[in-house]
């Protein structure tokens, strides 16, 4: 089951963004997106069975908000992407489900989106989810299913991460901090670096300010994260065990 969602809004680039954001969510179909809401309210009318709607609400002839209270008996639930936070008020007299301000990125738009999916009885990432969908800037941004028990290693390049398995890589537009907020299980990953999120399955060997990874590959440990890491490693290392 899919949620089926439009875009309405005047700027283009904000379009475009949101419109890359849902094709990264396999829960989400988008349908159609406007640029101009009259347009917009006779596509809902005519067409029915929207599940959601992302709306604008700074926008000519007819905003946000009065377009969403023409709506909401053809919508089940609506999203305001606005640049001005004074319009958050108006979101909850319209019963709108969700409040995105102006300009957000993905981890931000994924949390606004747990609330509808949670509702929806469709749920992205259920407790201890064991995988993620990745859009692989190295197959032509092909989605492709990662599971995270064959995640070596995050390594952050500028706006994008590379994504390291055992025996491929993939790179995906996302900062670091991004990954880990939707990967969101830090029983499994810890931070080693600024740049870099490693496995704790995967750790081989750990000297100095290097670990060694599963697949060979090493990564170095900045000063900050250190103490961190030694303590988990620690918890794991066998000991003798202390006689009274």
């Amino acid at each position: 089951m899919s949620i089926r969602c439009i875009v309405v809004d005047d700027d283009v680039a904000a379009i475009e963004d949101i419109t890359e954001y849902i094709h990264r969510m396999p829960e989400l179909k988008l349908l159609r997106t406007f640029h101009d809401a009259i347009d917009a309210l006779q596509y809902v009318k005519d067409e029915g069975g929207i599940d959601l709607m992302f709306v604008d609400v700074d926008m000519p002839v007819i905003n946000g908000v009065e377009l969403s209270s023409l709506v909401k008996t053809h919508v089940h639930y609506i999203i305001f992407t606005t640049s001005h936070s004074k319009y958050a008020l108006d979101a909850f007299e319209v019963n709108a489900t969700g409040f995105l301000l102006k300009p957000f990125n993905f981890a931000r738009f994924f949390r606004e989106l747990q609330k509808i999916l949670v509702k929806s009885e469709i749920t992205a990432l259920e407790p201890k989810q064991d995988y993620v969908y990745i859009k692989s800037r190295d197959e032509n941004t092909k989605l492709v299913k990662v599971r995270f028990a064959d995640i070596v290693a995050l390594e952050s390049q500028l706006n994008y991460i590379t994504v390291h398995t055992e025996k491929r890589k993939f790179t995906t537009h996302l900062s670091l901090k991004e990954a880990i907020e939707i990967l969101a299980r830090p029983d499994l990953f810890v931070q080693v670096h600024r740049s870099f999120v490693v496995s704790k399955e995967h750790i081989e060997s750990m000297e100095g300010n290097t670990l060694s990874m599963t697949g060979g590959s090493k990564f170095t440990i900045s000063e900050s994260y250190r103490q961190h890491l030694h303590d988990i490693v620690n918890s794991r290392v066998l000991r003798p065990r202390i006689k009274l």
